[in-house]
């Protein structure tokens, strides 16, 4: 398929792989296709969007790693209040 300005999306045929040079057209009529302005504005905004998805990834990271860490901090509360606890219960007991 081409990709020249003059005729964007043309199809044609080559020989050899076209390592003898040799093309043909295969469309009669020109195809009717966005210009390559637009192909290329349309890739620029692709780029644009993948860019912002990685940003969003990166973003639910974040979240997932600091998510993760209020868990962790809580169950060190909580462990320390137990530990404080069981120590509370032990000196109860021995006197």
């Amino acid at each position: 398929m081409s990709t020249t300005p003059k005729n964007p999306g043309g199809h044609f045929m080559v020989c050899n792989e076209g390592k003898c040079k040799y093309w043909k057209w295969l469309d009669v009529e020109p195809v009717q296709m966005p210009t390559m302005e637009v192909v290329e504005g349309m890739k620029a905004k692709l780029v644009a969007l993948k860019t912002e998805v990685e940003k969003v990834k990166e973003d639910m990271e974040q979240m997932k790693k600091e998510k993760y860490s209020d868990a962790i901090e809580m169950k060190e509360k909580i462990y320390k209040f137990t530990i404080g606890f069981l120590f509370l219960i032990i000196m109860y007991m021995i006197k």
